[in-house]
């Protein structure tokens, strides 16, 4: 249908960029914008949370904000998958309740597309393990043992160390990929 009117005439070179760019690879640019997005909205926060004065005597309303929000698929069955090859257990604290255990991926899911849903790319651990293994506070050997980051103090350290060189225990036919372990050592361990 002709309207005579004409959709980019007036684009400009880095518009034609962006937009070859997504063309070739839709998911990753959608992923950087959004992490940009979240960026500048916490940058934002932040200061005007400093700008304002705080007053402990006044009571402060919360409020909503609609964002979009990129969901995993697949990332269920992941989890279900890490379920049964631990046996429902986080293979170091030995927890066994299932709301508080989660499918900790050892390369992150933004960095390896193709190993996102492989149970090698991942350990079942429990809720506090699995954010200090995202953190670089822990991460496991080559042989599967505990490792602790030097940057861990006072209760916190004294809490892993009772941990420190334990082996995970893991089913034989899908135990963590060793380079995988290796990766998470060398880039997002604190050593």
């Amino acid at each position: 249908m002709g309207t005579g009117q004409k959709g980019f005439d007036h684009r400009s070179k880095m518009e034609e960029e962006i937009w070859e760019e997504y063309q070739q690879n839709p998911e990753d640019v959608v992923y950087e914008s959004e992490r940009l997005w979240q960026k500048q909205i916490v940058a934002t926060d932040t200061l005007s949370m400093v700008d304002e004065k705080l007053d402990l005597d006044s009571v402060a309303i919360g409020s909503e904000k609609e964002r979009i929000v990129k969901q995993r698929v697949n990332q269920n069955l992941f989890r279900q998958r890490l379920l049964a090859i631990y046996n429902n257990t986080c293979p170091i604290t030995k927890i066994d309740d299932t709301r508080l255990l989660y499918a900790s991926h050892i390369i992150p899911w933004s960095v390896d597309a193709q190993n996102r849903l492989n149970p090698r790319n991942g350990i079942l651990l429990n809720v506090f393990w699995d954010k200090a293994f995202d953190k670089g506070l822990i991460a496991f050997s080559p042989d599967y043992e505990v490792i602790l980051s030097s940057s861990l103090k006072g209760e916190t350290l004294a809490y892993f160390s009772q941990f420190e060189e334990q082996k995970i225990s893991f089913s034989e036919k899908f135990p963590p990929q060793k380079e995988f372990l290796e990766y998470h050592q060398k880039n997002i361990f604190l050593h």
